[in-house]
């Protein structure tokens, strides 16, 4: 097989291995994996989408994802303590921006949004 022919098929599978998952959210196995993925999709995100990481039972509104959002947004540089299935996340300064709280779903083995506190800006 040809350098150029491999190369194609090459940047075919990356294409595919990318695009695999369609509409369905990326399985999260950590907090921080799953504050990342948040924070690195929350522009393209709709509620409807992130609902699907919340559980059922948490209480997280639609309101708070839209602050969620905007937190997000206006906070680039940020730092953040883990603790177990609980995630802090701080800016620069230390002040508190919102804390999540992650629970494992027994059924496919990913984590869901238990709790969202959005901290006074």
């Amino acid at each position: 097989m040809k350098k150029g022919n491999s190369l194609l098929i090459a940047y075919m599978l990356v294409g595919i291995i990318l695009s695999g998952c369609g509409d369905t959210l990326l399985v999260v196995r950590t907090p921080l994996e799953a504050d990342q993925y948040l924070r690195n999709n929350i522009e393209e995100l709709v509620f409807d989408s992130f609902e699907q990481m919340v559980s059922s039972d948490s209480g997280v509104t639609d309101k708070e994802f839209i602050e969620l959002q905007r937190v997000i947004r206006d906070h680039d540089e940020t730092r953040y303590i883990m603790i177990e299935e609980e995630l802090f996340r701080f800016n620069i300064d230390g002040e508190l921006l919102y804390y999540t709280v992650w629970t494992k779903d027994e059924q496919d083995q990913s984590l869901q949004l238990n709790a969202l506190k959005i901290a006074p800006q």
